[in-house]
């Protein structure tokens, strides 16, 4: 028995030693890396020794550069990072801080320039309270090519705006009230892709949309709530597609329309919902729009083609609609026959739109 118990402590001892890496370290001094700070962490901090500002902005990036927002920073009446004429490639990671902003300021601008550039944002909130002298969010209506990741803007006058080619994902826009002009959670120019996105109560005067495109933009996947006003849940321009998007109308304020596309789109997958008693239109199209496979329930009117023609309308599916599809010009549309379905489907047809 004891001769069993040394036997598994050697064991155990010699284990235990070849876990643990060698007893004396290697010969010689500890030597250095050789490894400056701006190598350690290569990206620029926005402080005031780095960007330093003026009466206008608190923060001033004037050279290009990959720039790291080290803490949170509260505003007033001036924008917290502005972006100069010869910064010409910004990339800004705000490491999950938040910039709050509050009386006639602005959380991200750009000064206008003839040169051409690109600009990142990402991983960060914006806040304001509102009220009177609302501030603004991103505002880089100026600046193609814009990308904007991971960020979330609440309260303010709009929430994202940048110009053409831009690519905004996984942003999440809320209580953006528009006081006295149309803006929309997030406005893009043409070429753009918004995808991932959540919008919520898009609100104040005008259409105010939840998300709005320039021509040839792409809106996918996401999720739009107009509890609180807002005419519109997304506004599109012509040529792009609209697909796979959830669009609630939960406000009787004003009459509402789910998606309102440009001519030659295609609008496909996507579910609008209406909860409260406003007169809601799921979507309205105009000539050369392909509208399949979308969910409309409770909509006054699915599908509205107004004066239009060429346009495709098949697979959709309507859920206590008065009217699923209004068009003047029918006959100059192709639209699936109109299946009224109870229990199995009446048609072998695939292109029939379902109504119940």
């Amino acid at each position: 028995m004891q001769r069993t118990t040394i036997a598994a402590f050697a064991l155990f001892a010699v284990a235990a030693v070849a876990l643990a890496g060698p007893l004396n370290p290697p010969a010689g001094p500890i030597a250095p890396t050789n490894k400056t700070l701006s190598e350690v962490e290569p990206r620029i901090a926005i402080n005031s020794t780095n960007a330093p500002g003026d009466g206008d902005s608190r923060y001033i990036i004037a050279a290009s550069g990959s720039y790291y927002l080290p803490f949170n920073v509260s505003i007033v009446g001036q924008s917290a990072i502005h972006i100069g004429a010869n910064a010409r490639d910004v990339t800004i990671d705000l490491m999950g801080h938040t910039i709050s902003c509050s009386i006639l300021s602005t959380a991200i601008s750009a000064a206008p320039s003839a040169l051409s550039r690109t600009v990142t944002i990402r991983n960060g909130s914006i806040r304001s309270a509102g009220g009177i002298g609302t501030p603004s969010g991103i505002a880089l209506a100026d600046i193609s090519g814009v990308v904007v990741e991971d960020i979330r803007v609440e309260g303010t006058l709009f929430g994202i705006i940048t110009g053409n080619d831009a690519s905004i994902r996984r942003c999440d826009i809320r209580s953006i009230q528009t006081l006295t002009v149309d803006a929309a959670g997030i406005e893009v120019g043409s070429g753009s892709i918004v995808e991932d996105c959540r919008v919520v109560d898009i609100a104040g005067s005008g259409i105010n949309p939840g998300i709005r495109t320039g021509s040839s933009s792409v809106v996918r996947d996401c999720v739009i709530t107009q509890a609180t006003g807002g005419e519109r849940g997304i506004d599109a321009g012509s040529g792009g597609i609209v697909e796979r998007n959830v669009i609630r109308c939960g406000h009787d304020i004003t009459p509402f329309t789910g998606i309102d596309s440009g001519g030659a789109s295609i609008i496909r997958g996507n579910l609008i919902i209406a909860t409260a008693s406003a007169t809601v239109t799921g979507i309205t199209a105009t000539t050369g729009t392909t509208i399949q496979s979308n969910t409309f329930s409770a909509c006054d009117t699915g599908i509205s083609l107004g004066g239009s023609s060429d346009c495709l309308v098949t697979g959709n599916h309507f859920r206590l609609s008065t009217t699923p599809v209004s068009a003047v010009n029918v006959n100059s549309h192709i639209i699936g026959p109109t299946i009224g379905s109870g229990g199995a489907a009446a048609s072998n047809n695939p292109h029939a739109n379902y109504v119940q």
